[in-house]
């Protein structure tokens, strides 16, 4: 990231997304088993809800990117010194398919 120049990470998600639907309702169909299956953390922090519900969808998106923000952080120990350091930011953020805007959220 020092070579490229990199100053920010950002861990996006969009509203009413389908692949968080799918692993609200389980779904195991191919490849998407596998990504279903990474959500699964999400959606078991998320609380009880479903995939019709909108306002629970967009909740388990945004708990799956801050998840994700903590698993850059966990996994990486250069990433987690560049964020220490404040040499690279990390930021979350929910798309709106709706409205097209960006709510950004820190770890």
């Amino acid at each position: 990231m020092r070579v490229i120049g990199v100053k920010a990470i950002v861990g996006l998600r969009n509203t009413s997304c389908g692949a968080i639907k799918a692993a609200l309702d389980n779904v195991k169909l191919g490849s998407l088993t596998e990504l279903v299956a990474k959500i699964q953390p999400a959606v078991a922090a998320s609380g009880t809800g479903t995939s019709k519900d909108h306002a629970h969808v967009d909740k388990v998106g945004e708990q799956n990117v801050r998840l994700a923000m903590k698993e850059i952080r966990a996994k990486s120990t250069v990433l987690k010194e560049m964020l220490d350091s404040g040499a690279v930011g990390l930021i979350g953020a929910m798309y709106d398919l709706e409205t097209g805007a960006v709510t950004f959220f820190a770890d």
